[in-house]
């Protein structure tokens, strides 16, 4: 450790955290700031890097409680829900977990572990970039093995005693659906298979890091294949409508959807679940609360159904008759409304055989992918604000470029480049329904295979 008037310079320094040992290397200039008053704060610019971190060791926390994890708590406040009679918000303070107002240094820190522990989290080959300042951390390039697969992201997140702005970009590739699904979302009991997402969201998050379902925006896709969808009341509701058991335990070959979060709800554009009984394609959306609004074309052998169902499908006795005699499958449309917890199935037989109109189109998209834009914008812009208070001075004619990159050009012996500009965002892939189109004839042969899970809306980082 070399330690000098304007900071300190240490290299492959051994660290010992709980019982993991570590290394790091790395500069500290300007600790003077500390004392001066006049809102610049020292520069950090450093690694730090290890076999294996286990997080609890370092930082005692209770043991996780199943019912309560973060994703959990996230789908609990954005639907308005309590969780044994407790708010997320009261959970989360109870646990002492609160977002800093401010840090008291800026720069870089790049993290590498090859194991790191959170009960109930394991992760592998852990990789990261982090860049701080008085007000903003953004996270860049990390990158996880976890649930059997690959997990990466980007976050940037605003500090501050109010709501702040964050924006993240997510990327799941072929992770273990149930596992994963049971950390993040309610549905890990639900479904069980292969699963990649892709998400790039926006929005305000408090000083306990949840969201608001007012501001929360976002577009991505998700696949999921050799997969099944348990039974639950939505499943089961279907199965008593039309009198067939195939539809409790629903099995799929292969699902992609693309969808966009807006105005407290998922809205999944129209898709197939390929290898389902049936045949079925789905559109519309579910709202954080559990609202539902979705629609669903069967093709079903009318041999399957009794009379009872086929009456129940609304179809004509006479067509009905038609179509026994030809030996053509049935198309029947059905509307799930209600909530997950109480479905309500009715049939809509005036949308076959016809377009329906659509709900939520091109444009909605677009609406959706400008104001994330904005949103990493403003971000960008208190990356530039944070830098002027770093840097005296600082030629406004560069702030188009990421602010770390005039912080990296005080830190000696490091190439002044710039990171990657994580707020480029590609052109919108296309359209979004939460309504079905109804052809005349549907077969498994004319729904479109996609080339790629990953829609262009969406970017993740790879490891750095």
């Amino acid at each position: 450790v070399i330690l000098g008037a304007e900071g300190a310079r240490w290299s492959e320094l051994p660290v010992r955290l709980g019982a993991d040992d570590f290394v790091t290397s790395g500069t500290l200039t300007d600790w003077a700031a500390w004392g001066r008053g006049d809102g610049t704060v020292p520069v950090l610019d450093g690694s730090f890097r290890g076999d294996r971190f286990d997080v609890d060791a370092v930082f005692p926390a209770p043991p996780p409680d199943s019912a309560v994890l973060y994703g959990k708590l996230v789908f609990a406040a954005l639907g308005e829900r309590r969780i044994r009679n407790r708010t997320p918000r009261e959970i989360l303070e109870e646990r002492g977990i609160f977002r800093p107002d401010s840090l008291p240094v800026g720069g870089e820190l790049q993290l590498a572990f090859a194991t790191l522990l959170s009960a109930p989290y394991a992760l592998s080959d852990v990789r990261a970039r982090v860049e701080f300042g008085p007000r903003l951390v953004r996270i860049h390039d990390a990158t996880a093995g976890a649930y059997g697969g690959t997990v990466s992201a980007d976050v940037n997140l605003g500090l501050g005693a109010d709501d702040e702005p964050f924006s993240m970009t997510l990327s799941a590739r072929d992770v273990e659906a149930g596992p994963f699904l049971s950390a993040t979302s309610p549905l890990g009991r639900v479904v069980s298979g292969v699963l990649s997402v892709d998400l790039d969201v926006s929005g305000d998050m408090d000083r306990v890091y949840l969201p608001s379902a007012a501001t929360l925006l976002g577009t991505g896709s998700f696949s999921l294949s050799e997969a099944s969808l348990h039974a639950n009341p939505v499943t089961e509701a279907l199965s008593r409508f039309l009198d067939l058991p195939e539809l409790r335990e629903i099995s799929i070959q292969d699902w992609v959807a693309p969808l966009v979060l807006r105005q407290g709800r998922v809205v999944l554009e129209e898709s197939a679940l390929r290898g389902a009984f049936g045949e079925p394609r789905v559109a519309g959306s579910v709202g954080f609360g559990g609202q539902l609004g979705l629609d669903l074309l069967y093709r079903l052998p009318t041999q399957a159904l009794d009379s009872a169902a086929l009456a129940r499908t609304g179809v004509g006795a006479a067509v009905i008759q038609r179509i026994q005699a030809s030996g053509a499958p049935l198309d029947a449309v059905l509307r799930v409304a209600g909530s997950v917890l109480d479905p309500a199935v009715s049939a809509d037989p005036g949308r076959v055989g016809r377009t329906v109109v659509q709900a939520v189109e091109d444009e909605v998209e677009s609406e959706v992918r400008a104001e994330i834009e904005q949103r990493q914008e403003r971000l960008q812009e208190r990356a530039d604000e944070l830098v002027d208070r770093l840097i005296p001075g600082r030629d406004t004619a560069a702030r188009g470029l990421p602010g770390l990159n005039d912080l990296r050009r005080l830190l000696p012996g490091r190439a002044g480049q710039a990171p990657p500009d994580s707020t480029a965002q590609p052109d919108s892939a296309g359209a979004v329904t939460d309504t079905l189109t109804v052809p005349d004839s549907v077969t498994a042969d004319s729904v479109p295979a996609r080339d790629s899970v990953r829609p262009d809306t969406t970017t993740a980082g790879g490891p750095s």
